[in-house]
């Protein structure tokens, strides 16, 4: 840290004193010359003190000041009664001892001094008028204090990217700290001190924080001259300023460094490795200056290992070279300075020998049934340096209880049999026989069944209430079923009419079941029905949000509904709104659909027309009325048709045919892999990362088998990656075959079976609700 001196600057601050009128008086006098004229009058003398000059404290006749101060007395307000022409003189009649105080100009109107010493000083004004009248006038100068001294000292604080020490001229982005703790006053009453700009760059934001303190930071943010001034002044008032001027006309460099090896190239990096032996060229070529300064370089090898003796060929080339002769890490540091002396570092690391294997495995992530076996590879690790490798696997966690173990641990492929359902960890450990590389395989083992719930009736449908945790079935009763698989509770609602289509809130605490002409809407918590409403309208679905509102569109029979969407409020039978113009979207006959509660988007398709096309309609959240619809980009370029499906954040929407989109603007994404039959059920789990389907019959795979299956689909990550499918557990000695499959809140599989049958509601055909 570097501090300079600036020297005080005086200044004068007027501050006004009237001093004495006076008239052959009041410590004047009037003299006669040998021929006056009889009838002349004598002039008036009226003198005006100003500069650094106060009026005495005790009252008495004069004035005080200060040593250096400005004194200056003003007679121009004299005046002659016959009006004749004044001459005036002054005259130093006393002053202390030690003073050195000459009077300059003795013959104006307007005397000004700067007393030296102090002490008591004596001014005599002689006026005179053309006719030889005459008359003086004493002005005591009691100089009784001393100005404070104001000095500034500099410090320049680098900002954290770069390091400079102080200049000058100041460089745009660093801190000055401006100290006036050196001020001084001889007479040790300094009071105050005061801080101003007095001018600044057109552009500049600077300004003072603490223009009262007795350090102030300046960081100049764009390049000119910024002025500013100091103030000190003492207890009795006396004042001096320093003014500072500070030229920002720098910009701190930049500093790059590029690397290249031979005969190898090298790309540019912080951090590269080159075999022992190699000659190194650092290039620092590319630093550069805002200014377009010329830069001077200094390269520094700051470190190396131990025995190497290596040593740059240039410490100020642009593009020194080097020779790593020993393995380890080196570390070269190039400093850029600009004409002005502001510089910047940057550091560049070369590891030098030997580097160690890549560790690498082809499923890192593994869901399956306990007692099933578990496969991963490490055979996609590898080594830079072509070195034989060698594999070593460890069980690194495991569920309580278990007791299994890694039957062949030294090989590069992993096989394993989790013994309990729970999460293990395998790790490998890659060796290239001097340095070592790990990484894991998480292992998700489900229990066969960890609950299972047998239903003694026949389910219609299923939804799952993630908010509650259960599953919501119809029943042809007419009525719901709500079952929590955990505690295996069965709850029941009973219906008014048979039920067309039902859905759940987003948080699946409500549930809206459409009939003919009529909505139920349903506690789905309390087991419970809120109200049945009258629809005015045979629609074919009813979706409901948070807050109890009832979107309503369709129409049995196939004919084009208007309006295209009605919205009702299901706890009192009101209605909302209802669309009276869709633009875009087909809102045709029987329609299904789903509701995203996260975007206020209902996406909906008609059934039986031909390209099927998917259509939005939008819900304004504060007033539940329709604001607008739409349709996807395509119409017919991908295959399409409810029912539909949502991931967990609701950015991507499933159709039965295993097409996906995005929720945004229905732009396409992709399609499942492996599919034989249609999408019936379809449960996205996003912090598990993964998607799990049931396929079913249905009427878009009409050479397909119609039976169900006992198994069904796993894919991982947003990218949608077929994993090894899953198989259904045999209950009660029967094979069970899948219907729906959901996720509970904390990720575990939930799945609707049937045993007895493989065939679709067969009359024979037992259900169950379990979970693994």
């Amino acid at each position: 840290m570097h501090r300079f001196l600036r020297g005080a600057r005086r200044a004068l601050l007027s501050a006004v004193v009237l001093t004495v009128l006076t008239a052959c008086g009041g410590g004047g006098g009037s003299d006669s010359p040998a021929n006056p004229s009889a009838n002349n009058k004598p002039p008036q003398i009226s003198i005006l003190g100003s500069g650094d000059v106060r009026a005495m404290a005790t009252g008495a006749a004069g004035l005080g000041a200060t040593v250096g101060g400005i004194v200056r007395l003003d007679a121009g307000a004299s005046s002659d009664p016959d009006s004749d022409a004044l001459g005036f003189e002054w005259r130093l009649v006393a002053r202390p001892s030690g003073s050195a105080l000459v009077l300059g100009d003795t013959k104006g109107k307007v005397l000004q001094f700067s007393p030296d010493v102090l002490g008591d000083y004596s001014v005599e004004l002689k006026v005179t008028d053309g006719r030889g009248g005459q008359v003086t006038q004493l002005v005591p100068v009691s100089v009784d204090n001393h100005a404070p001294v104001g000095n500034v000292v500099v410090q320049v604080t680098p900002v954290v990217e770069g390091q400079a020490y102080n200049i000058a001229n100041a460089t745009v982005g660093y801190v000055y700290q401006l100290d006036s703790g050196a001020s001084t006053d001889a007479d040790n009453d300094l009071a105050s001190r005061k801080w101003e700009i007095l001018s600044k760059p057109a552009g500049s934001a600077v300004t003072l924080a603490s223009p009262t303190a007795t350090a102030i930071s300046l960081s100049p943010d764009v390049m000119g001259d910024y002025s500013l001034r100091l103030t000190v002044t003492d207890a009795r008032g006396a004042s001096s300023t320093s003014a500072i001027l500070v030229q920002a006309n720098n910009r701190r460099p930049v500093a790059a460094i590029t690397n290249n090896a031979t005969p190898e190239a090298l790309p540019s990096a912080p951090s590269i490795s080159v075999p022992q032996h190699t000659q190194l060229t650092l290039r620092g070529g590319d630093s550069q200056d805002a200014d377009g300064d010329a830069l001077t370089y200094l390269w520094t090898l700051v470190g190396k290992p131990a025995g190497s003796a290596a040593a740059l060929s240039s410490t100020s080339a642009i593009n020194p070279t080097v020779t790593v002769d020993a393995e380890g890490p080196y570390q070269f540091r190039l400093r850029v300075t600009d004409t002005a002396g502001a510089f910047s570092e940057r550091t560049l690391t070369v590891n030098v020998g030997v580097e160690p294997p890549v560790a690498l495995v082809d499923r890192a992530r593994i869901t399956l049934l306990a007692g099933q076996t578990a496969q991963s590879s490490a055979s996609p690790s590898f080594d830079r340096d072509g070195d034989a490798l060698s594999f070593s696997w460890s069980l690194d966690a495991r569920p309580a209880g278990s007791a299994a173990t890694i039957a062949t641990p030294n090989q590069a492929a992993l096989s394993f049999v989790p013994d309990v359902a729970g999460t293990y960890v395998a790790t490998v450990t890659v060796s290239d026989g001097r340095f070592t590389a790990s990484t894991g395989v998480e292992i998700r083992a489900l229990a066969s069944i960890a609950t299972s719930v047998s239903l003694g009736f026949t389910p219609l449908d299923a939804r799952y209430s993630s908010g509650l945790d259960k599953v919501v079935m119809t029943t042809a009763a007419p009525g719901l079923r709500i079952v929590d698989p955990a505690t295996g509770t069965v709850e029941s609602v009973v219906l008014p009419l048979a039920v067309k289509n039902f859905s759940l809130s987003p948080q699946g605490r409500l549930a809206a079941v459409l009939h003919e002409g009529l909505v139920t809407l349903v506690d789905v918590q309390n087991a419970t029905v809120l109200r049945t409403s009258p629809t005015l309208g045979s629609q074919t679905e009813a979706m409901v949000d948070d807050a109890s509102f009832v979107m309503l569109m369709g129409q049995t029979g196939g004919q084009w509904v208007t309006p295209a969407v009605t919205v009702m409020n299901g706890r009192t039978g009101q209605f909302v709104t209802q669309s009276q113009q869709v633009n875009g979207g087909t809102f045709y006959g029987t329609q299904y659909g789903i509701f995203s509660g996260k975007l206020n988007k209902a996406f909906v398709m008609a059934q039986g027309l031909s390209p099927a096309d998917i259509s939005f309609f939008t819900i304004d959240p504060a007033t539940h009325q329709f604001s607008g619809s739409g349709d996807s980009p395509y119409h017919g370029t991908y295959a399409m048709q409810a029912p539909l499906f949502l991931t967990d954040a609701e950015d991507v929407l499933f159709t039965v045919f295993g097409t996906f989109f995005s929720t945004q603007d229905l732009t396409y994404r992709g399609k499942l892999v492996g599919l034989t039959r249609e999408v019936r059920s379809l449960s996205n789990k996003a912090s598990a990362e993964e998607t799990l389907v049931v396929e079913g019959p249905g009427q878009y795979f009409p050479y397909s088998s119609q039976t169900l299956l006992p198994s069904y689909k796993r894919y991982t990550s947003s990218l949608m990656l077929p994993q090894a499918d899953l198989s259904l557990p045999t209950i009660g000695g029967q094979q069970s075959y899948g219907l729906q499959v959901f996720h509970s809140s904390t990720g575990r599989h939930v799945l609707l079976v049937q045993t007895g049958s493989a065939t679709r509601q067969d009359p024979a055909a037992q259900y169950h609700v379990f979970t693994r």
